[in-house]
Protein backbone atom coordinates (compact mmCIF):
# COMPACT_ATOMS: atom_id res chain seq x y z
CA UNK A 1 0.00 0.00 0.00
CA UNK A 2 2.74 2.12 0.42
CA UNK A 3 4.27 1.85 -2.62
CA UNK A 4 0.56 3.09 -4.31
CA UNK A 5 0.95 6.11 -2.31
CA UNK A 6 2.07 9.71 -3.59
CA UNK A 7 5.05 10.72 -2.10
CA UNK A 8 5.08 13.77 0.72
CA UNK A 9 6.54 17.40 -0.75
CA UNK A 10 8.00 19.56 1.68
CA UNK A 11 6.80 23.18 2.12
CA UNK A 12 9.95 24.40 2.85
CA UNK A 13 11.48 23.06 -0.85
CA UNK A 14 12.74 25.66 -3.17
CA UNK A 15 12.17 23.33 -6.15
CA UNK A 16 8.88 23.93 -8.44
CA UNK A 17 7.08 22.26 -10.80
CA UNK A 18 5.82 23.19 -14.20
CA UNK A 19 2.37 22.54 -15.49
CA UNK A 20 1.71 22.46 -19.54
CA UNK A 21 -1.44 24.26 -20.95
CA UNK A 22 -1.57 23.94 -24.78
CA UNK A 23 1.41 25.75 -25.95
CA UNK A 24 2.09 27.80 -22.46
CA UNK A 25 4.34 26.62 -19.68
CA UNK A 26 2.82 28.15 -16.00
CA UNK A 27 5.36 27.90 -13.01
CA UNK A 28 3.53 26.46 -9.95
CA UNK A 29 4.11 29.12 -6.84
CA UNK A 30 5.90 27.11 -3.91
CA UNK A 31 4.90 27.83 -0.28
CA UNK A 32 6.76 28.77 2.57
CA UNK A 33 5.79 28.36 6.50
CA UNK A 34 8.74 31.25 7.46
CA UNK A 35 6.72 33.85 8.73
CA UNK A 36 7.18 37.82 7.01
CA UNK A 37 9.57 39.63 9.13
CA UNK A 38 8.67 43.11 10.54
CA UNK A 39 9.67 46.41 9.17
CA UNK A 40 12.73 48.07 11.90
CA UNK A 41 13.85 51.43 11.59
CA UNK A 42 17.08 51.63 10.05
CA UNK A 43 20.22 52.87 12.82
CA UNK A 44 22.11 55.31 11.37
CA UNK A 45 25.94 56.47 13.32
CA UNK A 46 25.30 58.25 16.42
CA UNK A 47 22.48 56.42 17.84
CA UNK A 48 18.69 54.97 16.75
CA UNK A 49 15.81 56.87 15.85
CA UNK A 50 13.89 57.53 19.32
CA UNK A 51 11.06 55.33 19.54
CA UNK A 52 7.48 57.49 19.26
CA UNK A 53 6.56 55.72 22.77
CA UNK A 54 9.63 55.21 24.66
CA UNK A 55 11.09 56.82 27.49
CA UNK A 56 13.75 59.03 26.28
CA UNK A 57 15.10 61.17 29.52
CA UNK A 58 18.23 62.43 27.53
CA UNK A 59 15.73 64.58 25.10
CA UNK A 60 14.55 67.48 26.53
CA UNK A 61 10.62 67.19 26.75
CA UNK A 62 8.58 68.99 24.50
CA UNK A 63 7.64 72.66 25.40
CA UNK A 64 3.89 72.60 24.53
CA UNK A 65 3.18 69.17 26.44
CA UNK A 66 1.55 65.67 25.40
CA UNK A 67 -1.86 66.52 23.78
CA UNK A 68 -4.25 65.83 25.56
CA UNK A 69 -7.27 65.48 22.89
CA UNK A 70 -7.01 63.10 19.97
CA UNK A 71 -4.00 61.16 21.64
CA UNK A 72 -2.82 59.48 18.66
CA UNK A 73 -1.67 62.08 16.93
CA UNK A 74 1.28 62.20 19.91
CA UNK A 75 3.29 59.40 17.71
CA UNK A 76 3.28 60.75 14.69
CA UNK A 77 3.24 64.09 12.50
CA UNK A 78 -0.57 65.37 12.19
CA UNK A 79 -0.02 69.22 12.13
CA UNK A 80 -3.09 70.87 13.94
CA UNK A 81 -5.58 67.89 12.35
CA UNK A 82 -7.76 66.03 14.93
CA UNK A 83 -11.59 64.58 14.64
CA UNK A 84 -14.17 66.98 13.79
CA UNK A 85 -17.43 66.38 14.63
CA UNK A 86 -21.05 67.40 12.68
CA UNK A 87 -24.30 65.84 11.53
CA UNK A 88 -25.95 64.59 7.73
CA UNK A 89 -29.09 66.17 7.90
CA UNK A 90 -31.69 64.54 5.27
CA UNK A 91 -32.69 66.72 2.50
CA UNK A 92 -36.78 65.96 2.76
CA UNK A 93 -37.20 65.49 6.71
CA UNK A 94 -34.24 67.42 7.82
CA UNK A 95 -33.38 64.59 10.34
CA UNK A 96 -29.63 65.59 11.87
CA UNK A 97 -27.57 62.28 12.49
CA UNK A 98 -24.47 62.75 14.72
CA UNK A 99 -20.99 61.67 12.28
CA UNK A 100 -17.24 62.73 12.57
CA UNK A 101 -14.31 63.45 9.98
CA UNK A 102 -11.32 61.83 10.62
CA UNK A 103 -7.79 62.69 9.09
CA UNK A 104 -6.64 61.33 6.49
CA UNK A 105 -3.39 59.66 7.36
CA UNK A 106 -1.02 57.43 6.03
CA UNK A 107 2.48 55.31 7.13
CA UNK A 108 4.83 56.60 4.91
CA UNK A 109 8.96 56.49 4.49
CA UNK A 110 10.51 59.07 4.15
CA UNK A 111 14.26 59.60 3.93
CA UNK A 112 16.39 62.28 5.94
CA UNK A 113 19.57 63.52 4.21
CA UNK A 114 21.17 64.18 7.43
CA UNK A 115 20.78 60.61 9.02
CA UNK A 116 21.06 59.36 5.13
CA UNK A 117 18.39 56.85 6.18
CA UNK A 118 14.64 56.07 5.83
CA UNK A 119 12.36 57.45 8.40
CA UNK A 120 9.18 55.68 9.16
CA UNK A 121 6.01 57.65 10.31
CA UNK A 122 2.31 57.88 10.28
CA UNK A 123 1.50 61.43 8.98
CA UNK A 124 -1.47 63.35 7.36
CA UNK A 125 -1.27 64.44 3.90
CA UNK A 126 -1.64 67.81 4.40
CA UNK A 127 1.48 67.43 6.76
CA UNK A 128 3.25 65.31 3.63
CA UNK A 129 2.38 68.20 0.96
CA UNK A 130 4.33 70.64 3.17
CA UNK A 131 7.23 68.56 3.50
CA UNK A 132 7.31 68.67 -0.22
CA UNK A 133 6.85 72.33 -0.44
CA UNK A 134 9.32 73.27 2.03
CA UNK A 135 12.08 70.55 0.43
CA UNK A 136 12.19 67.48 2.56
CA UNK A 137 11.50 65.79 5.78
CA UNK A 138 15.18 67.86 7.39
CA UNK A 139 13.51 71.29 6.72
CA UNK A 140 10.19 70.72 8.08
CA UNK A 141 11.23 69.21 11.21
CA UNK A 142 14.01 72.29 11.59
CA UNK A 143 11.61 75.12 10.85
CA UNK A 144 11.97 77.97 13.89
CA UNK A 145 8.36 79.42 13.69
CA UNK A 146 6.12 79.14 16.32
CA UNK A 147 3.44 77.76 14.01
CA UNK A 148 6.08 75.08 12.89
CA UNK A 149 6.55 74.21 16.74
CA UNK A 150 2.90 73.77 17.20
CA UNK A 151 2.50 71.26 14.28
CA UNK A 152 5.35 68.95 15.47
CA UNK A 153 3.53 67.28 18.20
CA UNK A 154 5.98 65.30 20.75
CA UNK A 155 6.90 62.60 17.70
CA UNK A 156 8.08 65.43 16.23
CA UNK A 157 10.16 67.13 18.66
CA UNK A 158 11.90 63.75 18.89
CA UNK A 159 12.79 63.34 15.44
CA UNK A 160 13.82 67.22 15.47
CA UNK A 161 16.57 66.76 18.16
CA UNK A 162 17.67 63.80 16.82
CA UNK A 163 18.67 64.99 13.33
CA UNK A 164 19.98 67.97 15.26
CA UNK A 165 22.44 65.57 16.62
CA UNK A 166 24.09 65.01 13.59
CA UNK A 167 27.75 66.39 11.75
CA UNK A 168 25.60 67.86 9.13
CA UNK A 169 22.71 69.94 10.83
CA UNK A 170 25.96 71.20 13.09
CA UNK A 171 27.90 72.41 10.12
CA UNK A 172 25.07 73.58 8.67
CA UNK A 173 24.14 76.15 12.36
CA UNK A 174 27.78 76.91 12.28
CA UNK A 175 27.88 78.61 9.12
CA UNK A 176 25.10 80.47 9.73
CA UNK A 177 26.56 81.86 12.98
CA UNK A 178 29.64 82.91 11.07
CA UNK A 179 27.48 84.35 8.94
CA UNK A 180 25.68 86.12 11.41
CA UNK A 181 28.49 87.26 13.10
CA UNK A 182 28.68 85.03 16.22
CA UNK A 183 31.36 82.95 16.27
CA UNK A 184 34.82 83.20 17.98
CA UNK A 185 33.11 84.48 21.12
CA UNK A 186 32.50 87.68 19.48
CA UNK A 187 28.83 87.98 21.13
CA UNK A 188 30.04 87.09 24.63
CA UNK A 189 33.23 89.82 23.64
CA UNK A 190 30.65 92.64 22.50
CA UNK A 191 28.15 91.96 26.01
CA UNK A 192 31.16 92.41 28.53
CA UNK A 193 32.21 95.35 26.91
CA UNK A 194 28.65 96.75 27.19
CA UNK A 195 28.56 95.70 30.81
CA UNK A 196 32.08 97.37 31.26
CA UNK A 197 30.73 100.63 29.92
CA UNK A 198 27.07 100.68 31.43
CA UNK A 199 28.72 99.72 35.22
CA UNK A 200 31.51 102.76 34.27
CA UNK A 201 28.31 105.12 33.24
CA UNK A 202 26.80 104.57 36.36
CA UNK A 203 29.95 105.33 38.72
CA UNK A 204 30.02 108.25 36.66
CA UNK A 205 26.37 109.73 37.12
CA UNK A 206 26.51 108.96 40.69
CA UNK A 207 29.79 110.97 41.46
CA UNK A 208 28.22 113.51 39.67
CA UNK A 209 24.96 113.31 41.12
CA UNK A 210 26.03 113.67 44.49
CA UNK A 211 28.50 116.39 43.58
CA UNK A 212 25.46 118.69 42.24
CA UNK A 213 23.05 117.60 45.64
CA UNK A 214 26.43 119.15 47.81
CA UNK A 215 27.23 115.77 49.62
CA UNK A 216 30.86 116.66 49.06
CA UNK A 217 31.08 120.34 49.69
CA UNK A 218 33.82 119.46 51.71
CA UNK A 219 36.23 118.98 48.95
CA UNK A 220 36.53 122.55 47.97
CA UNK A 221 38.49 123.21 51.79
CA UNK A 222 40.02 120.24 52.07
CA UNK A 223 41.22 119.46 48.58
CA UNK A 224 40.34 116.01 48.56
CA UNK A 225 37.93 114.05 46.08
CA UNK A 226 35.72 111.42 46.58
CA UNK A 227 35.52 108.95 44.08
CA UNK A 228 32.49 106.79 42.98
CA UNK A 229 34.21 103.97 44.23
CA UNK A 230 35.15 105.37 47.19
CA UNK A 231 38.68 106.33 47.41
CA UNK A 232 39.72 109.74 48.65
CA UNK A 233 42.45 111.31 46.40
CA UNK A 234 43.41 114.50 46.02
CA UNK A 235 43.27 116.83 42.40
CA UNK A 236 46.33 115.09 40.51
CA UNK A 237 44.30 111.68 41.37
CA UNK A 238 41.11 112.67 40.36
CA UNK A 239 42.42 114.03 36.70
CA UNK A 240 43.93 110.34 36.39
CA UNK A 241 41.07 108.60 37.27
CA UNK A 242 39.18 111.29 34.54
CA UNK A 243 41.81 110.35 32.04
CA UNK A 244 41.57 106.43 33.06
CA UNK A 245 37.87 106.45 32.63
CA UNK A 246 37.82 108.38 29.22
CA UNK A 247 40.22 105.77 27.77
CA UNK A 248 38.15 103.44 28.85
CA UNK A 249 34.99 104.68 27.43
CA UNK A 250 36.73 105.53 23.85
CA UNK A 251 37.60 101.76 23.70
CA UNK A 252 34.40 100.66 24.00
CA UNK A 253 33.42 103.16 21.31
CA UNK A 254 31.35 105.71 23.60
CA UNK A 255 31.53 109.08 24.29
CA UNK A 256 32.93 111.13 27.08
CA UNK A 257 30.44 111.75 30.04
CA UNK A 258 30.16 115.27 31.00
CA UNK A 259 29.27 116.26 34.72
CA UNK A 260 25.88 117.93 34.72
CA UNK A 261 25.57 121.14 33.22
CA UNK A 262 28.53 120.73 30.58
CA UNK A 263 26.46 119.66 28.00
CA UNK A 264 26.61 121.66 25.36
CA UNK A 265 23.40 122.61 23.43
CA UNK A 266 23.64 123.56 19.77
CA UNK A 267 21.74 126.68 19.32
CA UNK A 268 20.06 126.30 15.73
CA UNK A 269 17.85 129.92 15.54
CA UNK A 270 15.50 128.52 12.76
CA UNK A 271 14.81 124.90 14.63
CA UNK A 272 11.69 124.36 16.15
CA UNK A 273 10.82 127.84 15.92
CA UNK A 274 7.24 129.16 14.80
CA UNK A 275 6.76 131.59 12.13
CA UNK A 276 4.41 134.33 12.81
CA UNK A 277 1.23 134.43 11.02
CA UNK A 278 0.64 136.18 8.32
CA UNK A 279 -1.54 139.63 8.84
CA UNK A 280 -4.79 138.97 6.89
CA UNK A 281 -5.77 142.30 4.94
CA UNK A 282 -8.59 144.13 6.71
CA UNK A 283 -12.38 143.81 5.28
CA UNK A 284 -13.76 146.19 3.52
CA UNK A 285 -16.85 147.91 4.39
CA UNK A 286 -19.99 147.15 2.64
CA UNK A 287 -22.05 149.82 1.47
Amino acid sequence: MSALLPARTCLRAATTTTTTTGTFTLPIRSFSTTPSQLYNQNRPSGGPIPSPTGQAPHIPPYPLGPRLYYKQSNTGLYGHATIRYGNNVSEKNEIKTRRTWRPNVHRKRLFSLSLRTWVQTRLTTRVLRTIDKVGGLDEYLLGIKSNRIKELGPWGWRLRWRIMQTRAVKQRFAAERKQLGLVDGVLEKQVREENKRYKMEQKQIQFYTKKKLGLMGSEASTGQHVLPDGRVVDEAGREAYIKETDAILAETGSEQILELGEVEVAKDEGFMKEKPAPKKAPKKAKV
